[in-house]
């Protein structure tokens, strides 16, 4: 305590012990100075001490101040280290967690690798015994290896010595016997000198008398000929065939063939009344028709006696009980290829891969071209002979009492575009219309006959006017194909694909349809044709898959339930047509483009429209086939739209007499070409596309007889 407040604290003890004794003193005096001056002096120095005590306190609270602020800051300091402890301590939490679970797995991993170490120790104990085992087994195969190498190397051993002396017993008796064999010769020689000498005597009498026999023969034959030919064959110079002499008739009658590599198919159209109908070679019923009584193979038989028989339906065929000595298929494909013999090299090396493709067989009547000839003329006599039967005896109230004229269109084939082959179509033609126009009994013509027959019929025209005036024309079959799609009123403009599933032919066509001031246009930019049809893919992937051409054919209309839809859908033939097909849509797409170029996708639309036509487009095989052409190919990578697949719609103006309506597609070419060529639309042909930048640059081409021909069945 300071010496200030210890005296002032003296002072107040004094003061109230003088106050104590002034009170006392004055109780005893009665005098009140004695009490009141040791009160003041003590109240004074109470003041004094209470405000020292005051000053005092007012320091310490200051003081005590200060410390709180002091404490204060400290206090924040302290939280804020806090703060930044707190999360420490939680990780601290987790690294002992941690190093509570790695301490565990680590005495996990320890009991593991003990675990581990005690397997491989046993492991390495039983390697080294397997080891040993096999260690010794070896040797003892390499010991006796060794043993026997070493038996064989005796053997060796005693074989070239064996070998040696061979060799030289070998050369001694290789001196002897060309000893003997020189002895041999000369004695030979001597021989063969004198035989030599009597057989050129002998060949001398033998010419001598060949000659004599000879002529003898020569004579003998020209007389046997002369009196066969008196007694047996006929005489065809007097044969005129009967053709119209005047234009006086009621009744027109046009008949469309589509003369197809293996059926042929019939329409006709009354010209007057704008209706057609399907030629069916049946008698007219109520009830469904079968294909088997309408379709006619093209083919031909020769019968035992050497006559012919063609001109049957398939039914026809199926019944005939005649005996045949030989069947002639694929005469259309025969005759085409006599003229592509006749071209250059490079047709002639295509004649030779294409009757690979047709497997034509080798028939030994049918060396003579004349003879193929002939045979296709006959055929197709048959053909309009039984069509023009089958129309009057079934439509009586048409014919009866009425002139008919009566006209034929012929289809031709797409390869012989531009070349020699399409004039042999046309003579074979005018000759199978003189023939049908003769009144000789065509049932007893063999082959020799026929030729005779036909050499006549060829002699007449060509001295005879009226060959010019024959009612029989051609056209090409892909534009009849059009000519069937465009007649209907279905058919909008717009760029189209078309493709004819044929029996033995796949066909395919792209084209630009359009109508400008009210007529009606066709541009075909490319036709294509491949032996692909049904037939022709059954057998060749009956060979390349090794199975029946039966199961085949059965799996192309049941494909998704059929076991040989994986081995169809991987086949080679089906990679040929997908080939195909992406052939004509780049082609004719890349050509549309460049004529087309400012109206494309306006032609086109959203989907590529491709029609399919021809009996294999009932399948469910070849219309899937085409159409998954687009993924397959990727073709959308070159902006091709997808396929949008359609059949060939039923004119309004055809009578089917019974068939299905879905069987149309297999007549649409023949429905176009039974259609007159002034009712068509004017057609510009691939040809006329070949050298044109725009479309601008194409004149009007209205079709001629066998120009730029597309064979679609």
């Amino acid at each position: 305590m300071p010496i200030g407040r210890r005296l002032v604290r003296f002072a107040e003890y004094v003061s109230v012990s003088a106050a104590v004794v002034g009170a006392i003193a004055t109780l005893t005096t009665q005098q009140p100075a004695y009490a009141v001056a040791p009160l003041t002096v003590s109240a004074a120095l109470s003041l004094i001490d209470r405000q020292q005590r005051s000053q005092q306190l007012d320091k310490t609270i200051q003081a005590t101040s200060q410390k709180i602020q002091d404490f204060t800051a400290s206090t924040q300091q302290l939280e804020q280290r806090l703060h930044t402890v707190e999360p420490l301590l939680h990780r601290q939490e987790e690294v002992e967690s941690l190093v509570s679970a790695i301490t565990q797995q680590n005495t996990q991993i320890r009991s593991e690798a003990k675990t581990m170490a005690q397997a491989i120790e046993s492991l390495s104990s039983d390697l080294r015994n397997q080891t040993k085992v096999q260690t010794d087994t070896a040797l003892a195969g390499m010991r006796s290896a060794l043993d026997d190498l070493s038996s064989q190397i005796a053997l060796t051993q005693n074989l070239q010595n064996a070998q040696t002396e061979a060799q030289q017993q070998s050369d001694a008796r290789q001196i002897a016997i060309a000893t003997s064999v020189s002895q041999l010769e000369n004695q030979i020689e001597g021989r063969v000198s004198g035989l030599l000498a009597d057989i050129e005597s002998f060949r001398t009498d033998l010419e001598a008398i060949t000659l004599q026999l000879s002529e003898q023969t020569t004579i003998l034959e020209t007389l046997a000929v002369e009196t066969t030919e008196d007694q047996h064959e006929p005489d065809f110079s007097h044969v005129i065939p009967q053709l119209p002499t005047s234009d006086d008739f009621d009744l027109d009658i046009n008949l469309g063939i589509d003369f197809g590599t293996g059926y042929t198919k019939v329409c006709l159209r009354d010209l007057a009344l704008e209706q057609a109908e399907v030629v069916t070679f049946a008698p007219p019923t109520d009830s469904r028709l079968d294909l088997d009584q309408t379709l006619m193979p093209t083919r031909l038989a020769i019968l035992e006696d050497g006559t012919l028989l063609t001109g049957l339906t398939v039914a026809e065929w199926r019944a005939c009980d005649r005996p045949i000595r030989q069947n002639i298929d694929y005469i259309k494909m025969r005759l085409a290829a006599i003229d592509l013999a006749k071209e250059d090299l490079e047709a002639k090396a295509n004649l030779v891969e294409a009757q690979a493709e047709w497997r034509l067989e080798k028939i030994a009547e049918l060396d003579d071209d004349e003879t193929v000839k002939s045979l296709c003329a006959y055929y197709l006599s048959q053909v309009i002979a039984r069509s023009q039967q089958w129309a009057i005896q079934n439509r009586p109230e048409i014919f009866a009492n009425r002139s008919v004229r009566w006209s034929v269109n012929l289809g031709v084939p797409v390869e012989y575009c531009d070349s020699i082959a399409l004039k042999t179509f046309e003579k074979v033609l005018a000759i199978a219309w003189l023939l049908k126009s003769t009144d000789i009994d065509t049932s007893a013509l063999t082959i020799d006959s026929l030729n005779r027959l036909t050499k006549h019929l060829e002699q007449w025209a060509s001295t005879d006017e009226q060959i010019n005036q024959l009612d029989c024309t051609t056209t090409p079959e892909i534009v009849a194909a059009m000519w069937s799609f465009i007649n209907s009123r279905q058919a909008q403009e717009g760029f189209y694909t078309f493709f004819d599933i044929g029996d033995g032919t796949l066909d395919g066509a792209a084209f630009l349809f359009d109508r400008t001031d009210g007529s009606r246009q066709v541009d075909c930019y490319i036709g294509k044709v491949e032996p692909l049809g049904v037939s022709a893919f059954v057998e060749k992937t009956a060979d390349e898959l090794q199975l029946t051409p039966e199961s085949i054919r059965h799996s192309l209309s049941n494909l998704s339930d059929s076991p040989l839809n994986d081995q169809l859908q991987n086949s080679s033939t089906r990679n040929k047509i997908q080939r195909m097909v992406a052939a004509v849509v780049m082609a004719g797409n890349e050509k549309h483009q460049k004529i087309r170029q400012f109206s494309v996708k306006k032609d086109i639309g959203e989907n590529l429209k491709v029609f399919i036509g021809g009996g294999g487009g009932n399948t469910e095989f070849f219309p899937d086939t085409i159409e998954s052409t687009h993924s397959d190919f990727r073709q959308g990578n070159a902006d091709i739209p997808p396929y949008k697949l359609r059949q060939i719609p039923t004119p309004e103006d055809l009578t089917v007499n019974g068939l299905d309506q879905r069987d149309f597609n297999r007549f649409a070419i023949a429905y176009g070409l039974c259609i007159p060529e002034g009712e068509n639309p004017e057609i510009r042909l691939p040809s006329q596309f070949q050298t044109i930048e725009s479309g601008a640059e194409i004149s009007n081409y209205t079709p001629e007889r066998y120009e730029d021909s597309r064979d679609l069945m």
